[in-house]
């Protein structure tokens, strides 16, 4: 099934293909071709596949995952074998695996079949690029096709407030208004796959280009319409039911005041400096998700704990 980061992705990398091709630290010394991904003959598409003219022409294909999947290295191995059919060229494979949850045992970037007792009679070597993995100031002074990778790294969470500044700055400068839109939807699909959706409603909120945005509006109303359908399906449900999905629906609200809280306390270390324990202790008191939000947004104004007034 299709997500909304498959086709956002998608998108980035067609008109952006020498940004993408740079993240992964390759160099391309000639013109960079889009190409057709589909393989019709087993009904599969790759993500994307490029042809690198260099004075040996090859092809890269490149796939993302969001979530662990002990078969993928099976399929990609199918797509670069049906790309060298189709192209007659060689295919290097290179799997970006957008979050943690979609790292685990299967992800080496080696794929081995043999039988007890006897050599491997086929290797099959990918690579694996962890987005979390990558230096957030790296990807923001890259090219602009990746930048929305920009707010995944795990050193971008401590100061995601600063990074979507200075990712206004690059978009308001570097692309026209149609395309600066799509670049910030793009942005807030991924943020995502990492954070709450009130968490980065919150860090773009101050961003113009968003509210211009008809597809992170359909994005915003879909998430409203579930919310109405759960309501209404958990105002219906009786006994055992009932209390277990309220058991949930709190679970979740907690998870989201927890998440709230940690983005705040991070984001105004690295500002401020560790709170005092009676800053911390008023932090940890707070339960409305409102207030931790505004409190969120207030950060890059202030220039201290106590003018952010957590405790007032």
């Amino acid at each position: 099934m299709s997500k909304p980061f498959d086709v956002t992705l998608k998108h980035l990398l067609e008109a952006y293909p020498a940004d993408w091709v740079k993240l992964l630290g390759i160099q391309a010394t000639g013109p960079i071709e889009i190409v057709d991904a589909d393989l019709a003959t087993v009904t599969a598409e790759a993500d994307k596949v490029f042809r690198l003219a260099e004075p040996s022409p090859w092809m890269l294909h490149l796939e993302f995952q969001a979530s662990y999947a002990t078969d993928l290295p099976d399929r990609i191995l199918v797509y670069n074998t049906l790309v060298y059919r189709q192209h007659r060229s060689l295919v290097r494979s290179v799997v970006l695996l957008l979050r943690p949850e979609a790292d685990g045992p299967a992800m080496s970037g080696l794929l081995r079949r043999q039988f007890p007792g006897e050599p491997a009679y086929l290797e099959f070597r990918y690579d694996v690029v962890r987005v979390w993995q990558l230096e957030a100031d790296e990807v923001l002074a890259g090219g602009i096709g990746t930048l929305p990778l920009a707010l995944l790294p795990d050193d971008a969470k401590p100061r995601l407030l600063e990074l979507v500044h200075r990712l206004d700055e690059r978009i308001a400068v570097e692309l026209p208004p149609d395309e600066a839109l799509t670049m910030w939807t793009a942005t807030y699909i991924l943020l995502g796959l990492r954070y709450p959706r009130d968490i980065a409603d919150s860090l773009l909120r101050g961003v113009r280009a968003m509210k211009e945005s008809t597809t992170y509006q359909a994005i915003v109303e879909e998430g409203e319409a579930k919310g109405l359908v759960l309501g209404l399906a958990r105002g219906k449900a009786e006994g055992k039911a009932e209390g277990k999905a309220e058991g949930k629906a709190e679970g979740k609200a907690e998870g989201k005041l927890e998440a709230a809280r940690e983005l705040l306390l991070t984001v105004g270390t690295k500002q401020f400096g560790p709170p005092d324990v009676e800053t911390r202790n008023a932090l940890e008191s707070i339960s409305d998700f409102t207030r931790l939000k505004a409190l969120t947004e207030r950060v890059m104004d202030v220039s201290s704990w106590a003018e952010l007034g957590i405790g007032q």
